[in-house]
C-alpha cells in the first residue's frame, strides 16, 4: 500500500523522536536542499552580466554567447529525469554528494576553458549535475513535514530558486567588473565545495522505506554513514519517464501549463531581456546591470510571504471554519492576484522602458520587474503547493511528491528555453511596449486553466462525466492553441494599428550615446530619437575593441595625438582591398601631422590577419596600423557607420553591414570632420590628407580654407578678423569682397 504525505514518512518521524531535533533538524536539512535547487538557476543566469565579455574573449557574438545560459536552462528542464529514479533507489543523500562533486569539478573546467565549445559542454555538465535538488526538493518537503505546515516550506524551496535568476547576475556583476568573468565561475566552484562539506556533516537521509522502522542501526549511522541501496525494487526503465506520465493527471498538468505562463515572461523575460533592453538604454556597465536585477529579488521575498505563510494561514482558517481540511483547490484563490501582478509588472517594465529617455536612468522599469516576481512567485508557491496536496489526496506516495517537481520543472523549463527564441521576433514586429499585450494576452489564456481546476474540485475523486472530460479537454486545447498560435498573430494584428507619433522632446543637449549598442533584429527598429547622432564638436566615443594590434581602449589609443577611424563593409573585398592599402601606404605623411589611422571591418581577428596578408601583396606595401575586429558591429552601430538602407533590407543573419564611413578627431577627442561613402564608391586618400592639413592649419593660424586648398595655396582671412587686425597679424591681405579676405600663409 502506498503511503499517504500527508505526514512525515513513519521512520523519519522516529528519528525526531530519538534525537529530539525536530523543528532544527528539518529546517537545516531544508536549507541545504533549497540552497543547491538556488545554485540551478544561480549557476544558470550567473554568466548573464559577463555576455560581452565571454563573447570577446571567446571570439564569438554576443547571441552566441546568451546560448550559454540558454543551454543550461534546457538541461535543467530535462536531466531531473535521470535523478528521480536513482534517488528513489539509493536515497537524496548519495546524490546530492554526487551532484555537488561533479558541479565542482565542471565549474572548474568552465574557468579554464579555452574556447567557446569546451565552455558549453562544460555549462552543460554543470548544469546536469547540479539539477537534483532543483526538482527534488518537493519529494524533501513532502518527506519531512506535515500538510498544513507544507506551503511555508514549500515556499522556501521555491522562493530560492526563483530567487537564483536575479541573484547571479546581481552578484557577479561586480565581480565581472572588478576581477573578470572566469572568477565567476572559480566563486561557484568554491560555493560547491562549501555546500559538499556542509551536506557531509549536515544533511542527513531523509529517504525510507518501512524495513528502516525496524533497522537495529543507530539513527546517525542510517542518516550520515550508510551509503547503500533503500528500496530492493529492480530499477526498470520505464522510471525515467515516470514524471512524463503526469501529463495524463489533468490537475498537474493544468497547474503546470498556468505556471509556466507565468513563469515564462514574469521570470525569464524579466531576467534574460534585461541586458538587451536596459543595458543599451542607460549605458550600463556590468556591475550597474546586476543592480537592475535588485526589483526581482525584492519581489520574489514579498510574494513569497503571500504564497507561502499566508497560504497555509488561508487553508487553515477554512479548515477550522469547516471542521475538516478543504479541498486543495481552495488554495487557488490566492494564485489570481498573483497572475493579474505579473501582467502589471510586466506591462509597467516594457511600456516604462520603451518611453524611458535614453541615457537617462529611471527605477520605474526595475519597479515593474518587482512586481512581476511578486505575482510569479505567489503563483509559483500557490501552485506548486497545490500540486502536491493533489497528490496527497490521491493518497500518493512521496516518491510521486518528487515526480511532481520534476514534472513542473520540466514544463516550465522547456516553455522558458523556447521564450528567448521568439522574444526578438516580437519586440520587432510589434515593438517593445506593445509586447506587453501580446504577454497580457498569454497569461489571461492560461486562466481558464484554474477554471478547470475548480471545477474538478466539485466533482468526487476527479470522476468526470463524459460533458465535463470534453468541456476540459476543449479548455485546455484552446488554451494550449492560444499560447502557440497568439505571438504570431498576435504581431501581425498589432503591427497593423496605427502607432502613436512620437512625443517631441527638446533639449539643448542631444542624449548621450550608448557605449555598446543593441546588435540584434529586435533594436534596429528603433526610433529616430533613439538613433546614435553625432555632431561635429561632440566628443567621440569611447570603446573597448580586440584590434589585430591587441585590445585597445579608443580614447588611450589616441593619447595626445590626431586620429583618422575609418570603417569598410568586409575584409577580402575589392574596393576595401585597395583603399588599405593605399592608407597604408600614406603611413608616413600621416605620422609627419601627429595623425594615429585605426580601420574597422566586420569581421574577427582571423579574418583580418589573413585580409592583411592580401593587402599587402595587391598593393606592395606594409600596412602596420591596427584594424578593430568588429563582427558583431558594436563600434559600427556606435558610430552609426549603418546604412539606413540595411537596416530596412537586413541580411540573413539579422545584423546591417558596415558603409565607408571616416571620423576625423582631434587631441581633445572632439569630431572635427566626417565623411561618409556608399559600399559602391571608393575613397580618395589624398583628400582626406587634404583635410586633415586644412584642420591643423585653422586651428594653428585662425584661418579658412577656400575650396580645392592645398598646403601652399591663399587662405581665407575670417569674417571675425577686421582687415586691419589681419594685416598685423598676417601682413599682406587681398580684399575681394569686404567678406571675402584672401592672405599668403
Amino acid at each position: 500500500m502506498a503511503r499517504s504525505i500527508s505526514t512525515p514518512s513513519l521512520a523519519w518521524t522516529r528519528q525526531i523522536r530519538i534525537t529530539g531535533r525536530s523543528g532544527r533538524h528539518r529546517l537545516v536539512n531544508l536549507l541545504l536542499v533549497s540552497f543547491h535547487a538556488f545554485m540551478g538557476t544561480f549557476t544558470a543566469a550567473s554568466i548573464i552580466c559577463a555576455y560581452e565579455n565571454i563573447a570577446e574573449d571567446l571570439g564569438v557574438s554576443l547571441q552566441r554567447a546568451s546560448y550559454l545560459t540558454s543551454l543550461q536552462i534546457a538541461v535543467l528542464g530535462g536531466a531531473p529525469l535521470f535523478w528521480k529514479p536513482l534517488s528513489q533507489r539509493f536515497g537524496r543523500r548519495p546524490i546530492f554528494l554526487l551532484s555537488l562533486v561533479g558541479s565542482c569539478v565542471c565549474n572548474i573546467g568552465c574557468a579554464k576553458s579555452p574556447d567557446y565549445a569546451s565552455m558549453a559542454a562544460c555549462r552543460a555538465l554543470v548544469s546536469f549535475f547540479i539539477c537534483p535538488a532543483f526538482a527534488l526538493g518537493s519529494a524533501v518537503v513532502a518527506e519531512t513535514f506535515f500538510q498544513h505546515e507544507r506551503a511555508r516550506y514549500m515556499g522556501v524551496w521555491t522562493v530560492l530558486v526563483t530567487l537564483g535568476v536575479p541573484i547571479g547576475p546581481f552578484i557577479f556583476g561586480f565581480v565581472t567588473q572588478r576581477v573578470g568573468y572566469q572568477w565567476i565561475y572559480w566563486v561557484l566552484a568554491i560555493t560547491n565545495g562549501c555546500q559538499l562539506l556542509l551536506y557531509i556533516f549536515f544533511g542527513p537521509e531523509t529517504r525510507y522505506i518501512g524495513d528502516d522502522v525496524q533497522s537495529s542501526a543507530s539513527a546517525f549511522k542510517r542518516e550520515y554513514l550508510s551509503i547503500r541501496r533503500i528500496d530492493p525494487t529492480p530499477l526498470k526503465l520505464y522510471e525515467f519517464l515516470q514524471p512524463l506520465a503526469l501529463f495524463t493527471n489533468i490537475p498537474v498538468l493544468l497547474a503546470a501549463c498556468a505556471y509556466a505562463m507565468v513563469f515564462l515572461f514574469a521570470s525569464v523575460l524579466a531576467s534574460v531581456e534585461v541586458p538587451q533592453l536596459l543595458q543599451s538604454k542607460f549605458e550600463l556597465n556590468a556591475q550597474q546591470l546586476g543592480l537592475q536585477f535588485l526589483g526581482l529579488i525584492i519581489g520574489s521575498l514579498l510574494g513569497e510571504q503571500l504564497g507561502g505563510i499566508m497560504s497555509d494561514v488561508w487553508m487553515n482558517t477554512r479548515a477550522r471554519r469547516i471542521k475538516h481540511r478543504p479541498a486543495p483547490e481552495y488554495r487557488l484563490w490566492l494564485s489570481y492576484g498573483g497572475f493579474l501582478l505579473s501582467i502589471a509588472g510586466v506591462t509597467i517594465f516594457l511600456v516604462c522602458t520603451e518611453q524611458a529617455t535614453p541615457g537617462k536612468w529611471t527605477v520605474v522599469p526595475v519597479v515593474g520587474t518587482g512586481i512581476a516576481a511578486f505575482g510569479n512567485q505567489v503563483v509559483t508557491t500557490v501552485l506548486t503547493t497545490y500540486s502536491v496536496d493533489t497528490m496527497a489526496a490521491g493518497k500518493a506516495s512521496a516518491g510521486d511528491a518528487g515526480s511532481v517537481g520534476v514534472f513542473i520543472n520540466f514544463v516550465r523549463s522547456t516553455w522558458g528555453f523556447i521564450g528567448p527564441f521568439w522574444f526578438p521576433a516580437m519586440f520587432e514586429s510589434v515593438g517593445v511596449a506593445r509586447s506587453a499585450g501580446v504577454i497580457a494576452a498569454l497569461i489571461m489564456g492560461a486562466s481558464p486553466l484554474l477554471l478547470s481546476l475548480r471545477a474538478l474540485s466539485e466533482l468526487s475523486s476527479y470522476s468526470l462525466s463524459t460533458s465535463s472530460y470534453f468541456a476540459l479537454i476543449h479548455c485546455f486545447i484552446s488554451s494550449i492553441a492560444m499560447a502557440f498560435f497568439l505571438p504570431r498573430t498576435g504581431f501581425r494584428v498589432l503591427s497593423a494599428l496605427p502607432r502613436a507619433a512620437p512625443v517631441s522632446r527638446v533639449s539643448a543637449v542631444p542624449p548621450r550615446l550608448p557605449r555598446v549598442q543593441p546588435l540584434t533584429r529586435r533594436f534596429l527598429a528603433t526610433t529616430p530619437q533613439e538613433q546614435p547622432r553625432l555632431r561635429l564638436g561632440s566628443t567621440a566615443p569611447n570603446f573597448k575593441a580586440l584590434t589585430t594590434h591587441g585590445e585597445i581602449d579608443f580614447h588611450e589609443y589616441i593619447g595626445d595625438s590626431w586620429a583618422i577611424l575609418f570603417s569598410h563593409p568586409a575584409d577580402f573585398t575589392p574596393v576595401c582591398t585597395t583603399e588599405l592599402g593605399a592608407f597604408a601606404k600614406m603611413k608616413d605623411e600621416f605620422e609627419k601631422r601627429g595623425v594615429k589611422m585605426i580601420g574597422l571591418s566586420a569581421n574577427d581577428l582571423g579574418s583580418h590577419d589573413k585580409w592583411i596578408q592580401d593587402i599587402n601583396e595587391v598593393s606592395n606595401t606594409n600596412l602596420q596600423f591596427p584594424i578593430i575586429a568588429d563582427a558583431d558591429r558594436k563600434v559600427a552601430f556606435l558610430y552609426d557607420m549603418i546604412s539606413q538602407e540595411d537596416l530596412d533590407n537586413l541580411p540573413e543573419k539579422g545584423i546591417a553591414f558596415t558603409i565607408r564611413s571616416v571620423f576625423i578627431i582631434d587631441p581633445s577627442k572632439k569630431i572635427r570632420l566626417t565623411m561618409l561613402y556608399p559600399a559602391s564608391t571608393g575613397r580618395n586618400s589624398a583628400e582626406v590628407l587634404r583635410v586633415i592639413d586644412s584642420l591643423q592649419t585653422a586651428d594653428k593660424k585662425g584661418i579658412a580654407t577656400p575650396i580645392d586648398w592645398k598646403v601652399g595655396d591663399d587662405v581665407i582671412v575670417p569674417p571675425t578678423v577686421s582687415t586691419e587686425d589681419a594685416k598685423k597679424k598676417f601682413g599682406d591681405v587681398r580684399v575681394v569682397k569686404p567678406y571675402l579676405r584672401y592672405t599668403k600663409f
